[in-house]
Formats: structure tokens, C-alpha cells, sequence
């Protein structure tokens, strides 16, 4: 690699793990931040890394099946270190993959442009990307940058091989980035048509088999893991809406990257209008220095428009999750959906529900859990004392998490809970909340 080439590179790569660093700073050190793409898909990732979790768990068995886990990423999470949380992994997984990204970026457009303007174009990927939540947490969803800047670079470099490995990897782990691959290639064909350009046989089969192997393997995925084939994920991954997710910062990265690479030259240039205006102290300054004072400016602008996708806990509520968490391991519990949304990913314990309920993935998952649901508002509003406890034998509950008002009261002011709330079962207690032991009591 070239001097200029090279440090081109290394300071692309230094301004994506910075700019990584600093949105994804509260997500690594502080531990009642949770990001909020991740919290309901920790139980395949959590599984995986151990199997004794979620014991007869109907929420985690339909999220663990393979119709929702990508083989690769399965082999990945379970080579991870045992000794780390999953939750902490999710938090990590954004800065490794935006790096990734950018090398991948790097050599597939150095091959096309200048280093120059390669640089720019890193930049405002590293710039937008954190602008939309693409990266939340090593979800499937979050690879799809580094595979579609792999694929570009092999494109680029005319690697056939190696494009139908790219296409093959991106149908196992996230077909949209397949789909878009391929329309790609598609383009390419049609263009090399228009103008009369030989196309090489090796590139017509790559494309073919490409489309061939990548459609069987989404298939059979789908086909045989799941209710119907074209329903949940699949269903979900044919909307077009997903796709203008990823063109939109796609759009702005191209746009950024022209901008930057035109004014850094009419900055640098000694016959440019902006420069021939300014003094020559100032020209000197600016001739030298514009690189940096654009890349200063433009975080300066930037760093209020990134997002990094957490949910802040309360201390409060984190007391609740340090407590269920030394549960044992097969403890179920019921509570409000906005504390149960966050027990898998904080405390690694079964939730009766939680907003994971309301996905329509699958048809019998569905009818379940709409069951759940109403099960649970008529734990909560009970006022027989024997209807409450044929519905916590029903499901196997250990504990229910009640909220309280400011007058310490139950919220809903229900008094079968609400004696159950002030008496010898409560086995936490905070400001807003109590949580009951129910097995075997009622």
C-alpha cells in the first residue's frame, strides 16, 4: 500500500473507532443502559452462549429456533468467551462491526477513486451511519454493512469466486443484503448489455448461481422452520420499506462525501474563489489545514443527530433486575410490559410476556401469546382470589412484579394485590415497585 494510501486508511479507521467509541461510550461502561433493538432478541443470542437459560420458555424456544438464528452467527456467539454476558457482547458487537465496515469500504472504493476522495467517503458512512439504528447490537440486521462492503469489494476486484461465497454468506444471515446483491449484479449485466460490452462467462454463472444456491438456502430456512413460508421475518424482510432503511444513509454518504471531497479541493487549490479571497497567512492555514477543520466541523455539527439507541434505566428499576437476576434459573415472571421488556436482556430470567408478544412471527406463536396477554390483565384487574390462582398454576409463575403510585399504593388498585402487597410474600420492595413470591402460595 502507498504512503498516501496508507495513511488515508489509518486515518479513516482512527476516525471510526473514535466516532464509534464516543456514541457507543454509555452502552460499554454503563450497565443501566440497554439498547432498545436488542432487549427482545437476547434470548437466541443469551442460548447460545448458554443453553441452561430460559428453561421451557415459549417466548425463547420461538425466538431460538433456527427459522430466526443465522447458522454463521450461531457458530460466532457460541465461540464467544463464556465469562461475558450476552447484554455486554450486544454493546460491543456496533464499534467491531462499523470498522469492519469501513476497511471493507475502504478497499472496495480505492480500486474506483482517488484515496482522496476513498477518505471521504469512509468519513461520511462513519458520519451518517449512527444517525439511524442499523447496528443495534449483533442482530442480524447489524451485518448488513459489512457484508454488502465486502461483496462491493470482491464486485470490484472481479472476484467471481468470491462474490458467490459474499452471496451465499449473506442469504445464511440476512437476505435483504442478498436481494440488494443481486439486483447489483443484475445492473451490472444490463449495463455491460447497453453498451455492447462482453460479458464474461464467469460472471454470467456467478450471477446465476448466485440467485440459485441463495434463494434454496433462504427456502429451506423458512420452509421448514416456520408456520408458513412467506409469513414472520420473511414476510417482514420482503417490505420495501426495509430496503429504503438502508438506501436513505446510503443517499446521504454519497452526498456527504461529494460535498466534502469539493470543498477540501476548493479549499487546497490556489486558483479556487474561496482561497484567492483570504490573506496569505490565512491561505497558507487553510491550504494545509483544511482537511482537518472540515472533519472538526462536521462532527461539531454531527454528534447531536447520533443516536445510540439506548433505554436508560432508572436505579430504581435496575434494583428489580439485580434482584430477579439471583433467582433461580427457571423462575417465570409476570410484569408490566415496560419492566419485562428488560428482564431477558438484564436479569436472564423467562417473562410470562412482553412486547415480543405483539410480533406476528409465526401463526401458532401468535394465538399463544394473545392468550398470554389476556391472562395476564386478568391477573392484574382479578378480583377472585381463585381465578388469580388458576391463571399462576396455569403458567407455573414464581413472581409478579406490581407497580406502585407515589402514595405507595397499588397503581391499577386492585385489593387482592394490594393485600398481597403489604403482606409476608413481598420479597422486594423499591420506591415504585414490590415483587410477590407466588409459587405455591395462593
Amino acid at each position: 500500500m502507498e504512503i498516501t494510501k496508507r495513511k488515508y486508511f489509518l486515518l479513516s479507521l482512527f476516525l471510526s473507532f473514535s466516532i464509534a467509541a464516543f456514541v457507543q461510550f454509555r452502552a460499554i461502561f454503563d450497565a443501566t443502559a440497554i439498547n432498545s433493538g436488542v432487549r427482545n432478541q437476547i434470548y437466541w443470542m443469551a442460548r447460545l452462549m448458554d443453553s441452561s437459560l430460559f428453561p421451557n420458555d415459549l417466548i425463547a424456544d420461538h425466538f431460538a429456533q433456527p427459522k430466526m438464528i443465522s447458522p454463521i452467527l450461531a457458530v460466532i456467539y457460541n465461540i464467544l468467551p463464556k465469562n461475558i454476558e450476552p447484554n455486554e457482547i450486544t454493546q460491543l458487537i456496533p464499534l467491531i462491526l462499523v470498522i469492519v465496515s469501513t476497511i471493507f469500504l475502504f478497499k472496495a472504493a480505492e480500486i474506483r477513486f482517488d484515496c482522496r476522495y476513498v477518505f471521504w467517503l469512509c468519513f461520511g458512512f462513519n458520519v451518517s451511519i449512527w444517525m439511524i439504528d442499523n447496528l443495534a447490537g449483533g442482530l442480524q440486521r447489524s451485518f448488513f454493512y459489512p457484508l454488502c462492503f465486502f461483496f462491493l469489494w470482491m464486485f470490484a476486484k472481479r472476484a467471481w469466486l468470491t462474490v458467490f461465497i459474499s452471496l451465499l454468506i449473506q442469504a445464511f444471515i440476512y437476505p435483504i443484503v442478498f436481494i440488494i446483491s443481486l439486483a447489483i449484479l443484475f445492473l451490472d449485466l444490463i449495463y455491460k448489455r447497453l453498451i455492447q460490452e462482453n460479458i464474461s462467462k464467469i460472471q454470467l454463472i456467478t450471477t446465476i448461481s448466485g440467485i440459485a444456491f441463495g434463494v434454496l438456502v433462504i427456502y429451506i430456512r423458512y420452509l421448514f422452520f416456520t408456520d408458513t413460508l412467506v409469513s414472520g421475518y420473511l414476510y417482514e424482510e420482503l417490505l420495501l420499506k426495509h430496503y429504503l432503511v438502508y438506501v436513505s444513509p446510503t443517499v446521504i454518504m454519497i452526498i456527504l462525501t461529494r460535498f466534502f471531497y469539493k470543498l477540501e479541493t476548493s479549499l487546497i487549490e490556489d486558483n479556487s474563489i474561496i482561497v484567492n479571497k483570504l490573506s496569505t497567512s490565512t491561505k497558507h492555514f487553510m491550504k494545509h489545514n483544511a482537511r482537518a477543520i472540515l472533519i472538526i466541523s462536521v462532527l461539531f455539527m454531527s454528534f447531536n443527530f447520533w443516536d445510540d439507541n439506548l433505554i436508560k434505566i432508572s436505579k430504581n428499576e435496575y434494583r428489580i433486575y439485580k434482584f430477579i437476576k439471583n433467582t433461580a434459573k427457571d423462575s417465570l415472571i409476570l410484569a408490566p410490559l415496560n419492566i419485562a421488556d428488560n428482564i431477558p436482556a438484564l436479569s436472564y430470567r423467562s417473562v410470562l410476556i412482553n412486547s415480543a408478544a405483539k410480533m406476528p412471527v409465526g401463526k401458532k406463536y401468535s394465538l399463544a401469546m394473545k392468550e398470554r396477554l389476556k391472562d395476564a390483565e386478568s391477573i392484574y384487574s382479578a378480583h377472585d382470589i381463585q381465578v388469580m390462582s388458576k391463571l399462576i398454576k396455569k403458567y407455573g409463575i414464581d413472581f409478579i412484579v406490581i407497580n406502585l403510585d407515589e402514595h405507595g399504593k397499588v397503581s391499577n388498585g386492585n385489593t387482592i394485590l394490594q393485600s398481597l402487597a403489604s403482606s409476608d410474600k413481598v420479597v422486594f420492595k423499591s420506591k415504585d415497585s414490590v415483587i410477590i413470591k407466588v409459587s405455591g402460595l395462593l
